[in-house]
């Protein structure tokens, strides 16, 4: 099974945002109900800062469970939260630092992908949160530089 970004897959994916209630590896269970190829998950609850700690055991578990399973992509997506362009700066810096946490989370987990939204720049003008954006991304990754997840961005709805 590939989970970490094959981009030469022949053949479809069907999937969806797949609920962790029970933890991580509650996922991937239903997921093989459902008979999906891929999921993307929240690992901790996507509107509170801190999520429950990851033991090893958790991580453990959602390896063995995806390991055997057929499943083939695994993204996760970052918490609601999150404004890596807020013109506030106590809201930038608590935003960066759970952005990061959501980057070793996954790579806890070993889930390849960190599906994210950049953020609305609260009136500072597009450019500007776009720097800001960019900024942030480059101290995460600064901080994660020899992670293998990486960071997708999704489209926005015009913050």
């Amino acid at each position: 099974m590939d989970t970490k970004g094959n981009t030469n897959m022949t053949t479809h994916l069907l999937g969806a945002h797949t609920s962790t209630q029970g933890g991580v590896s509650a996922a991937i269970t239903l997921a093989e109900k459902l008979n999906f190829t891929a999921i993307q998950i929240f690992t901790k609850n996507n509107n509170q800062w801190k999520g429950k700690v990851l033991t090893q055991n958790d991580a453990d578990e959602f390896k063995q469970k995806l390991s055997r399973s057929s499943i083939k992509v695994v993204v996760s997506h970052d918490s609601y939260l999150i404004n890596l362009c807020s013109s506030k700066p106590e809201l930038l810096e608590k935003s960066r630092e759970a952005f990061v946490d959501e980057l070793e989370r996954c790579e806890m987990l070993e889930i390849p992908y960190l599906n994210f939204h950049p953020g609305a720049h609260g009136g500072m003008g597009e450019e500007e949160g776009i720097k800001l954006i960019a900024e942030s991304l480059n101290l995460a990754h600064e901080k994660t530089k020899n992670f293998k997840v990486k960071s997708m961005l999704e489209a926005t709805a015009g913050q």
